[in-house]
């Protein structure tokens, strides 16, 4: 998988240096090597604490010195010359952080529900890997099929109320997939996948668009790197969230040592954080959506 991906990631690298125009110069501010450090190291913090929230008090001690690190780099953040994230600009246009909360909080209302139906079709399901990642392969082959068509969506209608609708389907597939069950209908799974695939299809176009035309021209490369940070901060706190409910309910022990049950428990406990996160994205997005 790796090597696969590396290789896709190496002929992506090789096409753009041959097909995207180049401006390349050297940036006139300093890079803010404190922030970065900062960030870097709550980020760690928070990750490895909540793999060991359940073994010993050290887990949520490092989880603590993550917040502790974050408030930190967000004060650097204010006092920096050249931020990594320009506080200040996102006060002066509340729009922009909007989109980039709801980016946010629709990938950490959604990310994690694929790793933990893998678990549970190999443990619950009793399905090999395999046989469970092609299910799994419903949702990006959706997005994948009909991303060309959001973004043509995208240009006719107003993208507020696409990504609304987006959002809508994500979270009615991850509160289905809060409701599965030990013995539950293998529908009910392809279901959720469908709807985040379709969901995201609906949502990722119209949103950037949103993000990257909220910006000032001048802070268009701010703008996306912002999103990529959010989508991937989103996708970060849904996998820490199941982390610490794994932790807690298995211990550091492998899952195969604990009972199906305790399993479950963990797996609702965490969709169920999840979809919280999803529901504050729902409210958002047709907060501001305009009326069709």
């Amino acid at each position: 998988v790796f090597h696969l991906s590396g290789a896709l990631m190496l002929a992506a690298t090789v096409l753009a240096a041959a097909v995207l125009p180049r401006r390349w110069s050297w940036p006139r501010f300093a890079f803010d090597w404190s922030g970065a450090a900062l960030s870097a190291a709550a980020l760690l913090a928070v990750i490895v604490g909540a793999a060991e929230v359940g073994a010993s008090s050290r887990g949520w001690a490092l989880m603590a010195a993550g917040a502790v690190l974050m408030a930190l780099f967000l004060r650097q953040e204010q006092r920096a010359p050249s931020p990594l994230v320009d506080l200040q600009s996102l006060r002066e246009n509340p729009a922009l952080g909007r989109t980039l909360g709801l980016q946010y909080l629709t990938y950490a209302g959604a990310f994690g529900t694929s790793f933990l139906f893998s678990l549970y079709l190999q443990e619950a399901r009793g399905w090999s890997a395999s046989e469970a990642g092609r299910l799994l392969m419903v949702s990006p082959i959706l997005m994948a099929l009909l991303a060309p068509f959001s973004g043509r969506l995208t240009d006719r209608m107003r993208p507020q109320l696409l990504a609304a609708l987006g959002v809508t389907l994500i979270v009615v597939g991850t509160v289905a997939a809060a409701l599965l069950r030990a013995n539950g209908p293998l529908a009910l799974i392809v279901a959720s996948l469908a709807l985040h695939g379709v969901g995201f299809a609906l949502f990722s176009t119209p949103n950037l668009t949103l993000i990257m035309g909220g910006a000032p021209r001048a802070r268009t490369s701010m703008a996306s790197a912002l999103a990529a940070q959010m989508r991937t901060l989103g996708m970060v706190s849904s996998m820490t969230l199941i982390t610490v409910f794994l932790a807690i309910l298995l211990g550091t022990a492998g899952l195969g040592d604990h009972s199906l049950a305790g399993f479950l428990a963990a797996m609702r406990g965490s969709l169920a954080a999840i979809s919280g996160l999803a529901l504050v994205a729902l409210v958002m997005a047709w907060r501001d959506a305009p009326a069709p």
